[in-house]
């Protein structure tokens, strides 16, 4: 029953991020940003926080035909124009270049984690210069939480990576033991992809935010 954010406590969560610059600071001396947005099988309100990200962006000087949207849900099947429409919102749809993690397309070899799994990553994904991620605390039967490092491992990885990942790590399950193996991997894939920071949303039982 935490009380819900309205749009000064949002845009103030953003001017003093937690243990973070601030993403317009992150963005000075940067010439393109890519967002990257978990799919519906996730509660994530990202048409709610795009739109300070892209305030943040503007500040930090990134241009908008320089930003791209990247939707990092791994293996799930492709969303449609519909499904782009409600987790992004019709205007940044419209706007803005929108693309999938389609298992085909080129992926950059960035090396083995420390757990051996090896670690390829949507070459859109990697041409950019900084990296968001945006997702949400959820509880998850493998990682224990979802957000953070999962926006690159399953997120946005091929199909060799997110198989041997959930193949060979041991998770941490529901108890919420979030220093287990598949966890702290996707996290150490973050930091190798450059990952700069992510969005996390905190809701309440009616999917309102109640913490950024």
């Amino acid at each position: 029953e935490r009380p819900v954010l309205d749009t000064d406590e949002m845009r103030r969560a953003f001017h003093h991020p937690i243990e973070s610059p601030r993403i317009s600071e992150m963005a000075k001396g940067k010439r393109s940003a890519v967002l990257i947005a978990d799919d519906l099988t996730r509660p994530t309100p990202a048409s709610e926080v795009i739109p300070f990200i892209l305030e943040e962006l503007q500040a930090g000087g990134i241009p908008e035909e320089e930003i791209l949207i990247f939707m990092g849900f791994g293996c799930h099947r492709q969303m449609r124009h519909d499904d782009l429409v409600k987790k992004l919102g019709e205007d940044v749809v419209r706007r803005f270049l929108v693309k999938q993690n389609e298992l085909d397309e080129p992926c950059i070899y960035l090396g083995e984690t420390s757990r051996g799994i090896p670690l390829y990553v949507n070459q859109w994904v990697m041409d950019r210069e900084l990296k968001i991620g945006i997702g949400g605390a959820w509880p998850h039967g493998t990682a224990a939480f979802s957000g953070g490092g999962k926006i690159i491992i399953p997120g946005v990885a091929n199909f060799e990576t997110i198989s041997r990942a959930h193949g060979t790590l041991k998770g941490g399950g529901n108890a919420g033991n979030v220093e287990n193996d598949f966890r702290l991997n996707s996290e150490e894939a973050a930091r190798m992809a450059g990952l700069n920071t992510t969005v996390l949303t905190i809701l309440n039982a009616r999917r309102q935010t109640t913490g950024l």
